[in-house]
């Protein structure tokens, strides 16, 4: 698991593992506890973390006050729920389908 967090000294957003209880932010150096700062996302795959900490580091670099609103916040957390809900639908389709065929075809041995 990973999580999607925000830098307490430059407000860079970046992604670190979340057993990691300790932070050094990857533009300025700053160390921290994961619990001092904002966490926004926590995500199965880190790619999606990291592609999500650009996304939101990019979108907020022009704000005077860099911070997402509660209201964004809530946002991304439900839009990003939905969409690997339905990515975990598809799969486990997928992944029945494929059993299924192989039962027919006679690659599953055991049961």
């Amino acid at each position: 698991m990973y999580t999607v967090v925000k830098c307490k000294g430059c407000t860079k957003i970046f992604e670190v593992a979340l057993e990691q209880p300790y932070l050094i932010c990857p533009a300025c150096g700053c160390s921290f506890h994961r619990n001092t700062c904002t966490s926004y996302l926590e995500c199965e795959d880190r790619a999606v973390a990291r592609s999500i900490a650009t996304s939101l580091d990019e979108l907020i670099k022009g704000r005077a006050i860099p911070e997402l609103t509660p209201e964004e916040a809530e946002t991304l957390q439900r839009a990003y729920k939905e969409v690997y809900q339905k990515f975990l639908e598809r799969t486990n389709a997928k992944g029945e389908i494929e059993e299924e065929n192989r039962k027919k075809e006679g690659y599953i041995l055991f049961e």
